[in-house]
């Protein structure tokens, strides 16, 4: 399953899922998840979109809120994310 998925190999990825027989382990539901999503899966090899980034700015942001509630106003809270990324953009540049 691992050298179908990173080969990219949709064929040889159908044919692992679909011939696996259940044996009572975690990888039974691991197989029947990827047969419940193999669109999704599929669609994954041919598009390298991915909302990590999109996950990661989520989780800095709650973890703001997490950290440092109570923020007088809102204008604080806003100003404070955009110094979070502003830092991290300029970190980014340097690297």
């Amino acid at each position: 399953m691992l050298e179908a998925t990173k080969e990219k190999d949709e064929s040889a990825l159908h044919n692992v899922i679909y011939s696996y027989h259940p044996t009572r382990s975690a990888m039974d539901t691991a197989v029947s998840t990827l047969k419940r999503n193999i669109h999704y899966v599929k669609n994954a090899y041919y598009f390298s979109y991915s909302n990590g980034p999109i996950e990661g700015i989520n989780r800095k942001i709650k973890e703001l809120k997490r950290h440092h509630y109570g923020f007088r106003n809102l204008n604080n809270f806003f100003n404070r994310i955009d110094r979070i990324f502003l830092l991290n953009q300029k970190e980014a540049s340097t690297a």
